[in-house]
C-alpha cells in the first residue's frame, strides 16, 4: 500500500499537512510535476523498517 503518491497529472499550490502515514511501501509521500507545493508537518513510518522483504528498495536504509 503506498501512502501519499501524487503522480498523475499536475499539482500545483498543493499543502500534505499534518498526516500519519503508515505504510509498506517506499512513497510514504511522494509528489511528481510539482509547483509551490508544500509538505508540511507530517509523520511516515514504514511498517518493514530493518526487516528484509523482496520489493524493499533498500532493506537496510537509515532513518535520517
Amino acid at each position: 500500500m503506498q501512502g501519499i503518491f501524487g503522480k498523475d497529472g499536475m499539482f500545483e499550490d498543493f499543502v500534505i499537512e499534518n498526516n500519519a502515514v503508515i505504510v509498506d511501501h517506499w512513497h510514504g509521500i511522494s509528489l511528481y510535476r510539482t509547483t509551490n507545493c508544500r509538505i508540511i508537518n507530517n509523520t511516515v513510518v514504514d511498517t518493514y523498517f530493518g526487516v528484509t522483504y523482496p520489493n524493499h528498495p533498500d532493506p537496510n536504509a537509515e532513518v535520517l
